[in-house]
């Protein structure tokens, strides 16, 4: 243990110095506050005895600079033990008094005390850190899990009505260029990109026949398919963690419009979640430009002319604004993650 003593008086340093090597302990000397704070900027500590009256710098202002800068336990020895500059003392950062003339067995027995405080406070710190790493570690396991989860329930459904699972990785990266767009923070960007490909998770509880049907659903059908949303967020029921609730805000809300005609609760403007818009926009795109048992997928440029129509209506205006100021990255991904089943025409309704 290294014991910085600080004294103007060199008899009262070398006093100390004897009795605490004795002790085993390493010493170190000041004989100014100036020298003493020179010390323990450069120098590991444990503990520091310290003078209040001295030359220049005063003990009190000594306490309150190191206390500025490390948590050292410092002994004032003093001859001054009148209430008031004792409560000066603790105010600037002294954790313990030893009066002058002190007895020899009091002082190691005071240094002894605030020594076995500080082990144990180190000790504590060092098991918190340990188990906060622990605890950081677990986290990003069950996270990664929870991702797991999310990814193979999301590809069962897929699968069910998009054999290459490719448009659950599109509706992804475009809900990400468009939060990105939208100059939302790291954590929620990351959030939307994990999430939004499970927007359709309710689909694993929608008849193939209607999934699949090559032409246009009746009314009755509609209904059916509509249900997929009730659905998804049955399987996703909303919870604590903030991957379980934006999914689940995503799933309830990606088919509502902007202008309140959509399904199933018909909000409208921003009563609908910004997760729930971002989605709803991607989601609609990736439909657009994607061949379906029902139509071939329309072109880039008719696809990108019906969102722009479709501003204020279907989607928030500044959603549309987010895609349509990065079209060069969404088309990006467009090409990136292309199905062979797309089909470029521009003639169809």
């Amino acid at each position: 243990m290294k014991i910085l003593i600080v004294d103007d008086e060199e008899a009262n340093v070398k006093l100390l110095s004897v009795i605490l090597s004795r002790k085993g302990y390493e010493t170190l000397k000041a004989y100014d506050g100036e020298s003493a704070l020179a010390i323990v900027g450069k120098q590991d500590v444990d503990l520091i005895l310290l003078d209040v009256m001295m030359p220049g710098i005063s003990g009190f202002e000594v306490a309150k600079r190191v206390k500025a800068i490390k948590q050292i336990p410092i002994i004032m020895v003093t001859g001054l033990m009148d209430r008031d500059k004792i409560i000066e003392g603790f105010k600037n950062g002294a954790d313990e008094f030893l009066s002058k003339p002190y007895l020899q067995e009091e002082l190691l027995l005071r240094i002894g005390n605030i020594l076995k405080v500080k082990e144990y406070q180190n000790n504590l710190e060092g098991v918190v850190e340990e188990r906060t790493k622990s605890l950081k570690e677990a986290l990003r396991r069950l996270n990664i899990v929870n991702k797991e989860v999310m990814h193979r329930l999301l590809v069962a459904a897929e699968y069910r009505d998009d054999n290459t699972g490719k448009h659950v990785v599109r509706v992804g990266e475009y809900s990400r260029i468009i939060a990105e767009g939208l100059g939302l923070d790291k954590e929620y960007i990351e959030l939307i990109q994990q999430t939004a490909p499970m927007h359709d998770i309710g689909k694993i509880g929608v008849s193939d026949l209607i999934l699949n049907k090559p032409d246009k659903l009746t009314f009755e059908e509609f209904e059916i398919m509509k249900t997929h949303v009730i659905i998804g967020t049955r399987i996703i029921e909303k919870g604590e963690s903030p991957l379980i609730e934006t999914a689940y805000d995503i799933i309830l809300h990606h088919h509502e419009k902007w202008t309140g005609q959509g399904y199933p609760n018909s909000k409208k403007g921003k009563d609908i979640p910004l997760s729930g818009r971002i989605v709803a926009l991607a989601d609609v795109f990736d439909a657009l430009t994607s061949a379906r048992p029902y139509k071939p997928g329309f072109a880039w440029d008719k696809s990108v002319s019906i969102i722009k129509e479709e501003r204020e209506k279907h989607f928030d205006p500044d959603v549309t604004d987010a895609f349509l100021n990065n079209q060069e990255k969404i088309k990006t991904v467009y090409d990136q993650y292309t199905d062979n089943t797309r089909i470029e025409k521009t003639n169809v309704a």
